[in-house]
């Protein structure tokens, strides 16, 4: 039975109740195993739930199991502000069946193991129960194989932007086979709202995101700031034009949705990045896959990493993509040939630019030495103005924008 003594203080009772159950899943006796718990979060993290360290500990031997367990925001107002309720059930719903029913059509394709996109964590439980309150998902411990998170603070390096890439490919490849193959398989998954654009305040804060991002350009760069007032004047619409599935069809995957530094977990052997996994579902959509691949590439690397490398990481992903498709039964020629991602990249490649605008300045904070300001768990939408966390932040969008119009999306 679980330990009370070191619960985190506001835990339900439901939710011990669901840790309980993730034990006896995992081949715990009853009453015979302790819970301790910590928290597994800091500000900035998240804003649809918390995370919680278990580490379940079997009486009498050296046996013990160590999950991640995500939990919904406690805070009444931070659920409804970012519509939490919806985003968590969407997330549990990919947990429980998205990523199984992937696995298993690799499998069933018998896709060779290596070959494979396997880039998520174990599943413990996943749990999304109005009537009972009971709201979980637990994960295993990615510490435990030596999983670490790149310090978003940093531009990533080109080894661990590589195998982004790859496992990007891939896990658009099976979005791809399955639509082809299995369409009411992808039909199930594809039909969940996009929640994040419905999130309260969203436009607002966009709005003076963009404008703030004009600043960081050079008075001299008159050029450039033209551009960017001309998206500012309607980039709420690009934004959704952007999204819009209609408008990719037929090439839409289910796209990651969030894929940025914090959402992801490398393992290293020798300082080099062997491995990578994708945490946080709940912005899953169905979209060009376009949107994930600008989205990263913008957000967690510089204008000096997309000088050298941007041409050489879109073919990586490309490749990784057909190679996987291949695999599965698939065609890319047919289904998503390299002149169609082309086209793609020129009509909504801008996405990728507006994304930058939204995420950069909590990417350049450095929330750990904000604590002196107005921050908290429920501070999603505020970043830091201190001056180390504002040049950080000039010198990443302004670089944003400069690309954005040498790439042809501005």
């Amino acid at each position: 039975m679980a330990d009370n003594n070191n619960i985190v203080q506001d835990l339900p009772q439901a939710l011990q109740d669901l840790l309980n159950r993730v034990a006896l899943s995992q081949g715990f006796k009853p009453s015979g195993y302790s819970i301790q718990l910590e928290s597994g979060s800091t500000v900035g993290d998240g804003f649809v739930g918390r995370m919680i360290r278990a580490n379940i500990k079997e009486s009498g031997t050296d046996r013990s199991l160590k999950a991640m367990c995500k939990v919904m925001q406690s805070n009444q107002e931070a659920r409804d502000r970012y519509n939490s309720p919806l985003l968590f059930s969407k997330e549990c719903d990919y947990y429980a069946s998205l990523l199984p029913t992937m696995c298993r059509f690799q499998e069933e394709k018998q896709v060779p193991v290596e070959a494979r996109f396997s880039a998520f964590p174990e599943c413990y439980l996943s749990v999304y129960d109005e009537q009972s309150k009971e709201y979980m998902i637990a994960l295993e411990d990615l510490r435990q194989r030596r999983f670490e998170m790149w310090d978003k603070l940093v531009p990533m390096s080109y080894e661990n932007v590589k195998l982004v890439m790859e496992q990007l490919g891939r896990f658009h490849a099976v979005s791809l086979a399955l639509k082809d193959q299995r369409p009411e398989v992808f039909e199930q998954f594809k039909a969940h709202r996009d929640e994040l654009t419905r999130i309260t305040g969203i436009k607002e804060f966009l709005d003076s995101m963009v404008k703030k991002s004009i600043d960081t350009l050079g008075t001299h760069e008159q050029d450039a700031r033209e551009r960017m007032q001309k998206l500012y004047e309607n980039f709420w619409e690009r934004i959704n034009a952007c999204l819009d599935p209609k408008a990719a069809e037929p090439y839409t995957v289910l796209c990651h949705g969030d894929i940025w530094a914090n959402n992801m977990m490398f393992r290293y052997e020798e300082k080099s990045p062997q491995e990578v996994v994708f945490l946080d579902l709940q912005a899953i959509r169905n979209t060009s896959p376009v949107n994930d691949v600008v989205h990263f590439l913008f957000c967690a690397t510089d204008d000096d990493f997309r000088q050298l490398h941007y041409k050489e990481m879109l073919q990586t992903y490309y490749n990784s993509l057909s190679n996987l498709l291949r695999l599965l039964g698939g065609d890319p020629e047919r289904q998503f040939p390299q002149s169609a991602f082309q086209q793609q990249l020129k009509k909504f490649g801008i996405i990728g630019l507006l994304i930058a605008a939204f995420a950069l300045p909590p990417t350049c904070t450095d929330y750990a030495k904000a604590s002196n300001e107005s921050m908290d768990d429920n501070s999603f939408l505020e970043f830091s103005t201190q001056e180390r966390d504002e040049a950080r932040y000039r010198k990443r969008m302004s670089g944003a924008i400069r690309d954005a119009i040498r790439f042809g999306y501005l």
